[in-house]
């Protein structure tokens, strides 16, 4: 027979999962925080960086609670919905001749032709940009 006092369910807590952030600014009941997820080595991919408000009082010793940062207020723009266009190769080899990039040497000794004969074929710049954050931002 066993002598070790037994937990019934009602009395098990698991050990809550802490993440480690780094404090932005804190004001009033409200924390900025910033952490990295880690990357999945799987798939090749970086961390992601993650900026979230959450409960002052959740901020604690440069950690907060996972179940916290789940129901955060998520701060900044989701750039990863902007929608590129997809071009076929030869529309961006097209671009790159009419900027007058021909050869390696031509790529080196023009990179800001590059840059906008790409520009030109994704349809993406920085207005783009502006109308996407703004329409984020009238979602909220």
């Amino acid at each position: 027979m066993d002598d070790k006092p037994r937990l019934n369910k009602e009395e098990y807590k698991p050990k809550p999962q802490l993440v480690s952030v780094r404090l932005l600014k804190s004001t009033g009941a409200a924390a900025l925080v910033e952490w990295e997820t880690t990357p999945v080595k799987s798939t090749g991919g970086t961390g992601k960086l993650n900026r979230a408000t959450v409960q002052a009082a959740d901020y604690v010793d440069g950690c907060v609670e996972a179940a916290a940062l789940a129901t955060s207020i998520p701060y900044g723009v989701a750039w990863e919905e902007v929608k590129f266009n997809t071009p076929k190769p030869a529309d961006i080899a097209g671009a790159l001749r009419q900027a007058g990039i021909w050869t390696k040497q031509d790529l080196f000794a023009k990179p800001q032709a590059a840059i906008g004969a790409l520009q030109s074929v994704y349809r993406l710049d920085l207005g783009a940009l502006i109308e996407f954050a703004q329409a984020a931002e009238n979602k909220e």
